[in-house]
């Protein structure tokens, strides 16, 4: 009645002490076992990158974040003209407006300027007939 009541080795509210030392339930299933935070996260595509699962449980999903992607430290590169993106554990890249991947690699990056003509909004579009390639608003080119 006047201390710790509970058993500091198994219990997820009071995991190695009394107060605050309760386990996170951060996309994780807690568990404690000899007084340490431990557990299984869930579901299966969030990790424990920071091995505190007492702070904040299973903190990164795998699938969506670029600097775990597909699991802890895949880093997913950085190339010219584009933002690095996670899409179900698996690197790609997002264009830079008026920027495409004309080459479809993505080790090159996002290598021409759709703002010719030549590549046109898209890559490989030409402008004919006395069109040229104009800027539509928002970084989007078209002939016209």
């Amino acid at each position: 009645t006047n201390g710790c009541e509970t058993d500091i080795n198994t219990s997820v509210a009071t995991c190695g002490g009394c107060a605050g030392m309760a386990c996170s339930t951060n996309h994780i299933l807690p568990a404690c076992t000899g007084g340490n935070c431990t557990g299984s996260c869930f579901p299966s595509y969030y990790a424990d990158c920071n091995s505190d699962k007492r702070a904040d449980g299973c903190e990164v999903n795998t699938r969506t974040d670029p600097l775990n992607c597909g699991g802890c430290g895949a880093v997913c590169p950085t190339r010219q003209h584009s933002t690095p993106v996670c899409s179900t554990g698996s690197c790609g890249m997002t264009c830079e407006a008026a920027w495409g991947d004309c080459d479809g690699s993505s080790l090159t990056g996002c290598e021409l300027r759709l703002d010719v003509n030549g590549n046109c909004g898209a890559c490989g579009v030409t402008c004919s007939g006395g069109t040229t390639c104009q800027d539509t608003g928002g970084g989007a080119y078209a002939c016209r």
